[in-house]
């Protein structure tokens, strides 16, 4: 007689298990041995040596060391990228349009102060009282009011709806630090980035003067001149 065959308990009356080849025996529920459920044992996790964790960590610094040299690679092309087209288009205005109505475009249409003409382009205000009554500027300097027609042009691009009054408000509110400033200073492409929120206004302070926190106190205002305009003055 063959053995009744032991199976795990499942639902049903009757089984049927293998007994050998070519038979089957049925097994009835009540026949059924119920063995416990074992979940099956799996393997411990492999502790790394020693060695191979060394190895490890030097070839995660050596890519965390790459992408820092592609992420300088990048701001590089991108700054050189960004001055060109500020070139491109300041050449492209002083030869397309007279002196005389770049000097009347920054004044009336971008609302920028006399005042802040001239310290944007690096001259007294008494030179710009000069233009305005038709003198000519020196070669340079009409390339740079050709320049802040170009730099007010791409700040509008950038969303910004009062362009001027962009230029002549602080980097951030907590500083005295004024766009102009940075402007005035050649870093434009600064200027631009944050319009433009490709950088926030500390990485903007940072790449200026890493020493912004202590220098840049409040010692500027803005004010209505004469002209009904608004500018900058000392407090």
């Amino acid at each position: 007689m063959t053995a009744p065959v032991q199976t795990p308990h499942t639902s049903g009356n009757r089984y049927a298990q293998p007994a050998g080849q070519g038979e089957t025996v049925s097994v009835t529920a009540s026949q059924a041995v119920i063995y416990p459920f074992t979940p099956p044992r799996t393997a411990e996790p492999a502790v790394p040596d020693e060695l191979f964790a060394e190895q490890l960590r030097a070839r995660s610094a050596g890519l965390r060391d790459r992408v820092t040299l592609l992420n300088q690679d990048v701001e590089v092309l991108h700054r050189d990228a960004q001055d060109w087209l500020l070139q491109d288009r300041a050449a492209r205005r002083n030869s397309e349009t007279a002196f005389s109505d770049l000097l009347h475009e920054l004044y009336a249409q971008w609302g920028l102060g006399w005042n802040d003409i001239a310290a944007a382009v690096g001259v007294t205000p008494s030179a710009v009282r000069k233009w305005r009554a038709g003198g000519e500027p020196i070669p340079d300097k009409r390339m740079e009011v050709a320049k802040l027609a170009a730099l007010l042009e791409m700040l509008r691009e950038a969303g910004v709806a009062e362009p001027a009054g962009f230029l002549l408000s602080p980097v951030t509110s907590d500083v005295s630090l004024h766009n102009l400033e940075v402007y005035v200073a050649g870093k434009a492409e600064l200027v631009l980035d944050l319009a433009f929120q490709r950088k926030r206004a500390t990485q903007v302070l940072d790449e200026f003067d890493p020493d912004w926190p202590t220098r840049y106190t409040r010692e500027f205002e803005l004010f209505v001149d004469e002209d009904g305009v608004r500018s900058l003055r000392q407090r």
